[in-house]
């Protein structure tokens, strides 16, 4: 989601403390606070001995596909 886009949905919800000529602002505030709050959130509530088996793996999969892009990318350039 866009800063510009963030920004909007405060206005709608009537919390005026970013201006719209000031995406940093809401960047800086997703980047220091938002985004580690709620993968805090995240992690210390997931219980990984409930999850299922098939995300699990889907998931390693996810990573491994991504780890192995990143490899071919670092060899060819």
């Amino acid at each position: 989601m866009k800063a510009q886009d963030s920004d909007r949905i405060y206005r709608i919800y009537h919390l005026h403390f970013i201006s719209t000529n000031n995406p940093y602002t809401m960047n800086r505030f997703v980047a220091l606070f938002a985004a580690p709050l709620l993968s805090f959130h995240f992690i210390s509530t997931n219980n990984p001995y409930t999850m299922n088996t098939r995300f699990i793996a889907a998931d390693t999969l996810q990573k491994l596909m991504v780890l192995v892009g990143l490899a071919l990318y670092y060899i060819n350039y």
